[in-house]
């Protein structure tokens, strides 16, 4: 079983001092060629190295980061900087297979864990929620952040994300997206010069993020789906039962959407209008259902079913993990659609109703030399003479 990683949050919570020092082995013996990260706080060992490990603190590289920003494009104050951490136990990275640590002189093996440290990782991110593009058409405010991972256990190379977050719909859900990311080595100085030219790059890749986003919604918010193509996208798209029930029970209630004015939504007695024909088309070798299109029945956006995805998954869901995870896949499947032609094959697999699922029933065979006990007494209430 897969042991859970503890963790600790906060602003302050990525500060662990640390120490450099000798590693030894079960027997006191000093390992040869190596040198072992140690948390100033417990003692604990967070990490062991090679002699030549670039060991950088923590704190060293928030202040390198922090001063980066401030002179960089960005133009912000430090008091505009919404700053957050994550500290995470160490791992066995850095330790051989098995726990063992081998002596670089020697070739001796010893066992040591790593498992169970507080300090052995951290991320740090840097939220500028005063930085911000408008996304148009809904004028939703998306802001930067800027990310960055780094370890005493040598699991992770000190990785740097940049990122777009905003609030991608009108009932409140977040939609966060890494538009660049890189990785650098541990070095023993920490160069500015290179963080300020990471971040000034990281700039234009986040403007040019803006301007994508906003052409994807524009494109989700004028692409039209009536009532029964967004039952049969909902049905198609892979939910699992519960959410498929309550996502189709949102769809057909129009005054349930959050976010809406009147004027917004459609008419719930015109969306409760009769269902429209249908024309067969194949697909796949099967006969599928595609709803007639008429103006009458045209009446919603696909913007407006991607809505009551996250309205349920938002509002609904316990964990927000998962309500990430489908958010983003339903995002996604729902913006290669409006990207794609409408009468496409991937198209008319999300708008169609699926043929029925029929399992393959074999005919028992009957050998009839074989005499039922049914056999036996119908002979016996009907004699032949």
């Amino acid at each position: 079983m897969k042991r859970k990683i503890k963790t600790e949050s906060g602003p302050d919570a990525y500060n662990v001092r640390t120490r450099v020092g000798r590693i030894q082995d079960e027997n006191g013996r000093t390992v040869g060629g190596r040198r072992g990260i140690y948390s100033e706080a417990t003692g604990e060992l967070l990490g062991i190295h090679s002699l030549n490990y670039g060991h950088v603190q923590y704190a060293d590289l928030k202040e390198a980061t922090d001063n980066a920003i401030l002179i960089s494009d960005l133009g912000v104050e430090r008091e505009q900087i919404d700053f957050s951490s994550t500290l995470y136990q160490s791992s066995q990275c850095g330790v051989e297979t098995g726990g063992e640590v081998i002596d670089n002189e020697t070739g001796a093996r010893s066992e040591i864990s790593l498992e169970g440290a507080m300090g052995g990782r951290a991320t740090m991110k840097w939220r500028i929620p005063t930085f911000q593009q408008k996304e148009i058409v809904t004028g939703d405010p998306l802001s930067y952040f800027f990310e960055i991972d780094s370890s005493h256990d040598g699991g992770w190379a000190i990785t740097q994300r940049t990122g777009i977050e905003r609030v991608a719909c009108l009932n409140g859900w977040v939609k966060e997206d890494t538009v660049k990311k890189s990785k650098f080595k541990h070095t023993k100085y920490i160069d500015v010069q290179m963080l300020v030219h990471r971040i000034n790059e990281s700039l234009d890749v986040f403007k040019e993020g803006v301007r994508q986003y906003g052409t994807l919604f524009v494109d989700m918010n004028d692409t039209a789906l009536n009532h029964y193509e967004g039952l049969n996208v909902i049905t198609n798209m892979g939910f699992q039962k519960k959410d498929k029930e309550n996502i189709l029970s949102l769809w057909k209630q129009p005054y349930q959407w959050r976010g809406y004015t009147d004027d917004r939504r459609p008419a719930q007695a015109a969306w409760d209008r009769p269902e429209p024909g249908f024309d067969s088309i194949e697909l796949d070798g099967q006969r599928w259902k595609r709803p007639q299109i008429g103006s009458a029945y045209s009446n919603a956006k696909v913007g407006d079913l991607f809505n009551c995805i996250t309205q349920h998954l938002t509002h609904t869901c316990k964990s927000r993990l998962y309500a990430a995870q489908k958010g983003r896949k339903a995002f996604n499947d729902l913006i290669a659609y409006v990207g794609r032609d409408r009468d496409s094959k991937e198209s008319l697999r999300l708008t169609c109703e699926a043929p029925p699922i029929t399992r393959n029933r074999t005919k028992k065979e009957v050998n009839p030399l074989v005499v039922t006990q049914d056999a036996i007494a119908e002979a016996e209430q009907f004699p032949l003479f």
